[in-house]
């Protein structure tokens, strides 16, 4: 099975989910979903639909479950420091290899939406990520494309259709590895630490944010 690697999600921390997608909407025109909680993480968050990836609102929902993880933890810290970018992730057909190229090991993970549907992925990277922020961590979903959430149906006043680019400070030697040659919309720049800047394409022009 080929890795496929492509752009699934980019990930920002929020101590206000309600708060940051309301100026998403009034500043940018893009709506968002309730998405739902990390089962045993203490973390949740609200879905930002663009068509052929998300923008992913992530924030601690319940403190005391949060600290009982190392995620939740590391989220809990990070909203401490205030609002901004995380880490971004990269869709695979076959993580298991991804993993194996890498040394990494592969997490099962899921949440259950608003309706009660469970979803589930598993993931590879992650903790890397959270260290290094420029270097993308890796997901394969485990459910039909037509849940995943890029396909949401959310309140938009644009037409997302995207990522167009996203911006990136840090080892962009190492990225390359970890991409294993794939060619993603990426651009470094020498100032700041990983995800530094994003671009949504819609059908009027780029959205820079944030």
């Amino acid at each position: 099975m080929s890795e496929n690697l492509r752009i699934d999600h980019v990930m920002y921390g929020t101590a206000d989910m309600d708060r940051t997608a309301s100026e998403l909407l009034e500043a940018h025109g893009l709506g968002s979903v309730v998405g739902g909680k990390h089962e045993g993480r203490g973390t949740g968050n609200r879905i930002v639909p663009l068509g052929s990836a998300y923008l992913e609102l992530t924030g601690v929902v319940d403190p005391v479950e949060a600290a009982g993880h190392p995620f939740g933890r590391w989220l809990s810290q990070q909203v401490a420091e205030g609002d901004h970018f995380l880490v971004w992730c990269v869709g695979t057909d076959d993580v298991d290899s991804v993993a194996t190229r890498l040394g990494l090991e592969v997490d099962a993970w899921t949440r259950t939406t608003p309706d009660g549907t469970e979803l589930s992925w598993r993931l590879a990277g992650l903790e890397v990520s959270n260290e290094h922020p420029e270097i993308p961590y890796f997901i394969q979903w485990e459910i039909p494309p037509e849940l995943h959430p890029s396909r949401s149906s959310a309140d938009h006043r644009v037409q997302p259709e995207g990522f167009r680019s996203l911006q990136l400070a840090g080892d962009e030697a190492r990225v390359e590895e970890w991409l294993a040659g794939a060619a993603l919309p990426i651009a470094f720049t020498p100032n700041g630490a990983g995800v530094v800047g994003a671009t949504v394409a819609t059908e009027r022009g780029g959205i820079v944010l944030p």
